[in-house]
C-alpha cells in the first residue's frame, strides 16, 4: 500500500475512534445533567451521609469536563485523549471507591465506565494528529 493510502486508512480510523469517544462523552454529559436535574446543581439532594460532598462535586465538575475533553479531542486529538483517559480513569476510581464505601454492587453505568475505559486504553494508540489536507 502506498503511504498517501495508509495515512488516509490511518487518519479514517482516528476520526472514527474520536467521533466514538465523542458519542460515548455527550452520553455522559446527558446522563450529568439528567442528575442535576433531578437533584440539583451541586446534586445537594442526594443524601449527604452516602454520597459526600467532594464525590457530589467531582461528578459535576464531570458536566463540564466530559464535553470539553470531546471538543479537545477535535481540537488537539492527543491532548484530547490525555484528557479523557484522566477523566474516564478518576470516574472509574472514583465510582469504584464509592461503591466500596456504600457497599453498593456494580450497575450497567459502571460497567459501561469500565468498558469505555477499557476501549480507550485499547485504541488511544490510533489517534493521529490533525493535518490540513491537500486538496
Amino acid at each position: 500500500m502506498s503511504g498517501r493510502v495508509v495515512g488516509t486508512v490511518e487518519s479514517t480510523l482516528s476520526l472514527g475512534l474520536r467521533m466514538a469517544y465523542a458519542a460515548c462523552l455527550l452520553v455522559a454529559t446527558i446522563t450529568h445533567v439528567v442528575m442535576h436535574v433531578r437533584f440539583g446543581v451541586l446534586l445537594e439532594r442526594l443524601p449527604s451521609e452516602i454520597y459526600p460532598i467532594f464525590s457530589r462535586l467531582y461528578w459535576s465538575s464531570l458536566t463540564l469536563l466530559d464535553p470539553l475533553s470531546a471538543l479537545l479531542l477535535f481540537l488537539s486529538p492527543r491532548w484530547g485523549v490525555v484528557a479523557i483517559l484522566g477523566v474516564i480513569v478518576s470516574d472509574v476510581a472514583h465510582n469504584t471507591w464509592l461503591l466500596y464505601h456504600i457497599g453498593g454492587q456494580p450497575n450497567f453505568m459502571y460497567w459501561c465506565q469500565v468498558g469505555f475505559l477499557v476501549f480507550v486504553v485499547a485504541t488511544a494508540k490510533f489517534i493521529r494528529p490533525v493535518r490540513d489536507v491537500p486538496c
